[in-house]
């Protein structure tokens, strides 16, 4: 889309690619590592759990504060959302079994 319409797409500021591009090599690296089953992908697959709970969690409480009237069903579905990615992350840290999977 970007060459088809001649400008950044879907980002409009070059800083917004750059930073993009970062998260999406963190995810790749991560992903990677997880194939090959290394001993430091399970840190960084529960770093980045934990990032995306904070995200999400900073967007839930950015949206409280309105007056306007909230979508209650949608920021139930935010919040279960935000409960699974912190409880996968905290079972990436205590889980011993993915401890031994990932002990190459």
């Amino acid at each position: 889309m970007t060459a088809l319409e001649g400008g950044l797409y879907p980002y409009h500021y070059a800083s917004e690619w750059v930073m993009m591009l970062a998260v999406w090599a963190v995810h790749g690296v991560c992903f990677g590592g997880l194939l090959l089953r290394r001993r430091w992908s399970r840190p960084l697959s529960a770093m980045l759990a934990f990032g995306w709970a904070l995200l999400l969690a900073s967007q839930i409480v950015e949206h409280l504060p309105r007056k306007a009237s909230s979508d209650i069903t949608g920021l139930l579905i935010l919040f279960g959302l935000l409960l699974l990615v912190v409880f996968l992350g905290l079972h990436l840290v205590a889980s011993r079994k993915i401890k031994a999977f990932l002990a190459h």
